[in-house]
């Protein structure tokens, strides 16, 4: 029973999650799986075949709390063997974008980061991925001039980009 929700798994914490939030999931995908995976329908990867609407998806390159969960509890560059575990799941991530269906935008910044609107730093306007803003790509998407793309950043190691936000911190 996961009882610490920075050291559970992803699959623990979404079950819980569920119990707490009561969400509505999309129904076809609660249709297709069993109760014990249900938690499934609420992870963009599971529920995105049943998404025919296009979606805009932001998500940073090293997400400090996914990488926290994986025992990496700072910026994975000092180490070589942290930075090698950061890349590959960052090559990982990326794969998936290729994955999903190509009505879909993603705007991935390789910065080291978990949360995007933040009244602390509120520099999140000015990211880029792909040397595109974040503003700019939202526009663009809303307005419908473009809806399938994938942005991302050629560097690939944390915070290689220069517009990422100062580091932010778990615990």
């Amino acid at each position: 029973s996961c009882k610490d929700a920075l050291h559970c798994s992803v699959e623990a914490n979404i079950k819980l999650g569920m119990t707490a939030w009561s969400p509505s999931v999309d129904a076809d995908c609660s249709k297709d799986k069993p109760a014990d995976q249900q938690w499934q329908c609420m992870m963009g990867k599971y529920v995105e075949p049943y998404i025919s609407t296009p979606i805009f998806v932001f998500e940073w390159q090293f997400d400090l709390a996914q990488l926290y969960h994986d025992g990496i509890e700072d910026n994975p560059s000092g180490a070589a063997a942290t930075l090698t575990y950061a890349q590959t799941s960052s090559a990982n991530l990326t794969k998936t974008f290729a994955a999903a269906q190509r009505h879909h935008m993603f705007f991935s910044p390789s910065c080291y980061q978990h949360v995007v609107l933040n009244t602390k730093h509120p520099t999140w306007a000015k990211v880029t991925a792909g040397g595109v803003a974040l503003a700019d790509a939202l526009n663009d998407f809303v307005i419908g001039k473009t809806t399938s793309s994938t942005l991302l950043d050629e560097c690939k190691t944390p915070d290689c980009n220069p517009t990422c936000p100062p580091d932010q911190h778990i615990g």
